[in-house]
């Protein structure tokens, strides 16, 4: 990434930082970067349609790559500007300057994550996908977007359906959706003691847009396009992978949160296997034996209840009965002495 103040729109930068605006762009075509323009500190404070502005100069630079725009947000409005509420762009106003900048250019970059409010770095995922339409129908969600979003739904959801197939593009009840109409089925939280969930390879997400997706044995094969290299996220360790159908190694960085493939650029299929034969076998024993042990936990607490009853209503019994002796024997000895 090659970072550039605009100088076209202040050519006296030129002079100021030593900016040549032509050569920059011709390195940037030459080592495949990515050009990511900034204004000045001077246009911080002013309205967010300066990036549309700042996109109609950039748009006629002839870039092997999408450029980027960088967006400051720090404290920039004094006490005494009219218009803006606060001195740091906030809620509504962070949220426009995203959308006049993601209007001209698809990559966006914030200055910086840690000024930033918590609660617009909650609210701003929300604001990205304001042309989408999602509407519920049943127990279905019909979904209609220009670009690939997550529909976050409750945690009991397990296994979902897109356009009727398996999808599992999926996290937690955070479902991955293609641009496009799509039909969401899902299915709760099953009771099933047997559960094989955990042997499904499933993205979990990706920096590019996602196009399609289908299982594959022992795997996950993810259609996807993106202008720069993809990373995509999946929850468990590729084990081999495939590019268009050609055996390729590609790098892959584990996390916390699962395993990144780092893909390339442009539209391709992407088949990640997950296990081998011998692996996959192993888990999915250990799956079953899993499954027997709670049935035999359930079996012998089952049994242990059974058998701590039957004790307690024997013992009941026989003191039962030995009152009930008692009592006769009472009876028959009061007879004979009122007789006498």
């Amino acid at each position: 990434v090659v970072t550039m103040l605009d100088a076209l729109q202040h050519p006296d930068l030129a002079d100021f930082i030593a900016i040549d605006p032509q050569r920059t762009f011709a390195l940037v075509n030459k080592y495949h970067a990515t050009l990511q323009v900034e204004d000045p500190a001077a246009d911080w404070a002013k309205a967010p349609d300066r990036y549309t502005a700042m996109g109609k100069r950039y748009d006629k630079v002839s870039l092997n790559r999408p450029y980027a725009i960088d967006i400051n947000v720090l404290a920039v409005h004094p006490s005494n500007q009219k218009g803006f509420a606060t001195s740091q762009p906030t809620g509504s106003e962070l949220f426009q300057l995203w959308r006049s900048a993601a209007a001209q250019t698809s990559r966006v970059c914030f200055y910086s994550e840690s000024s930033i409010h918590e609660h617009d770095w909650e609210n701003l995922p929300y604001a990205m996908a304001w042309q989408s339409h999602v509407k519920k129908e049943g127990d279905n969600w019909i979904i209609d977007t220009p670009n690939t979003v997550m529909i976050d739904l409750d945690r009991d959801a397990r296994r979902f359906r897109m356009d009727g197939q398996p999808w599992f593009c999926a996290e937690k009840g955070s479902v991955l959706v293609p641009p496009g109409q799509h039909t969401l089925s899902v299915t709760r939280r099953s009771t099933s003691i047997m559960d094989t969930s955990s042997l499904q390879t499933h993205l979990l997400s990706l920096t590019g847009e996602l196009l399609g997706s289908a299982r594959v044995s022992r795997g996950l094969e993810v259609e996807y396009t993106s202008p720069t290299r993809c990373l995509l996220l999946f929850n468990k360790f590729p084990y081999r992978t495939y590019l268009d159908g050609q055996s390729l190694k590609l790098p892959v960085i584990r996390g916390d949160d699962g395993y990144t493939v780092l893909a390339p650029p442009g539209q391709h299929r992407l088949r990640v296997v997950s296990e081998t034969p011998a692996a996959f076998f192993v888990e999915f024993t250990s799956v079953i034996m899993a499954s027997l042990i709670v049935l035999f936990g359930l079996a012998s607490s089952g049994l242990l209840a059974v058998l701590f009853l039957f004790v307690v209503l024997k013992r009941r019994l026989r003191i039962l009965l030995r009152r009930w002796k008692q009592i006769r024997h009472t009876r028959r000895h009061g007879k004979r002495k009122t007789h006498l």
